[in-house]
Order: structure tokens, then sequence, then C-alpha cells
């Protein structure tokens, strides 16, 4: 027990110090839609471990069908979808994290959870991390 209240309050005091990034969460996971020449919506799962990367088409003329695709066509969208809506580049307990900008998004807002309430911190995008002197509250 006095291991994790000693990492515990060492953590606290160097994310004040600015030695280690602080906890909050980032908007990053999408779903991306795509559009397939006869007009069909689909969105792409990669490869799991027991299942084959997938096309699921969720409207049009081929709305409800599935087929199997390759990895190379998993990468070809991913990074479609990234130089349209950015890249989320993670960062470690010492290095900011990032995002490259696409055409049409050019930051990821950040969260806090306050008294249960999630609350929009900041913003990140290709300088780093960037805060909002007040906090703004998420409506529900």
């Amino acid at each position: 027990m006095g291991i994790i209240n000693v990492y515990l309050v060492t953590r606290d005091v160097l994310q004040t110090a600015g030695i280690l990034q602080p906890d909050y969460s980032v908007a990053e996971r999408e779903t991306y839609h795509f559009v397939a020449e006869d007009g069909s919506v689909f969105v792409v799962w990669p490869a799991g471990w027991f299942s084959r990367a997938k096309r699921e088409f969720v409207s049009g003329p081929r709305q409800g069908e599935k087929e199997n695709i390759t990895d190379a066509e998993v990468e070809g969208c991913r990074k479609k979808a990234e130089e349209v809506w950015g890249k989320y580049i993670p960062g470690s307990l010492l290095w900011e994290p990032r995002f490259i900008p696409g055409t049409q998004r050019t930051s990821l807002p950040l969260f806090r959870e306050y008294r249960g309430l999630p609350q929009e911190i900041g913003w990140i995008d290709e300088k780093g991390v960037h805060y909002y002197k007040v906090p703004r509250q998420i409506i529900i």
C-alpha cells in the first residue's frame, strides 16, 4: 500500500511541476465512413484474432452486405481517413501528444472528468497541447 501512495504522490507532484503529462482524455476514436463507386456508404473493420478484415455497407444500394478485404485495402482506407480527418499521435509520460491536421479537422478536443461530469479543458494540434483558461462544461 505504501508503494502505491508514493507512486500517486510522486506522479501528482511531477505533473504539477510540468515534468510528466497530466491526466486527460482525447476524443480520438471515430468510425470513418467511405463512399463506394455505386454510392453505397461503408465502414472498414480491420482483421482481429479470429476474423478477417471486412467492408460493411451501412447505406445505399448494397446496405447490409459485408465482404472480406485485404490488409492493403484497410491501410488505404486508413490513409484516406487520416488525410481528411488528421492523425493523433499519442504521447507518453515524458512526451506530449500531437495531432497532425487533416483537410477537415485541425485539432482534437481534450476532456477531463470533474465531479463525474465531462469538461472540455483544451485542444491538441500539431504544436501540442493547449489549455483553456476556464474549462468548458459539456452539456449531456
